[in-house]
């Protein structure tokens, strides 16, 4: 079992409709769904410094239990469920720093927020918008 977390670059706050519509079209490989940023790669970089890609040396150690799925435009992670409070705490404070859009997908129906960081590392995780640093 697994949970899933986006995440890419937008310049305002987003609507859940389009943040759901946005992430399908990133999962189906669709290009040019969003904008290309350097925080993503940033953002990138720190999250497989502490928690490298899932490979065949660290399958039985690895959060993932897929390999990331990365592009220019975002990266999706999925994550075991029995590591999740500690990735996703990393990762959504890893994406407020980076000032990265953070996106629950099996959170269709909430409302995407603005968070501070006190909000970001409560739990559950909620879908979350473009949060400010």
């Amino acid at each position: 079992m697994s949970f899933d977390l986006a995440f890419w670059w937008e310049e305002q706050e987003i609507s859940p409709d389009n943040a759901a519509r946005k992430y399908v079209a990133m999962v189906e490989g669709v290009r040019h769904v969003t904008s290309e940023h350097p925080a993503l790669e940033t953002f990138y970089g720190e999250l497989t410094s502490r928690y490298p890609d899932l490979d065949e040396e660290n399958l039985e150690t690895s959060p993932w239990v897929a390999s990331l799925y990365r592009t220019a435009e975002c990266v999706i992670t999925s994550i075991s469920y029995s590591r999740q409070r500690e990735v996703c705490d990393f990762l959504l404070e890893l994406a407020r720093k980076r000032g990265v859009t953070s996106c629950d997908p099996s959170l269709s129906d909430s409302t995407f927020l603005m968070a501070d960081a006190k909000q970001l590392l409560s739990w559950p995780v909620v879908p979350l918008s473009r949060v400010p640093a």
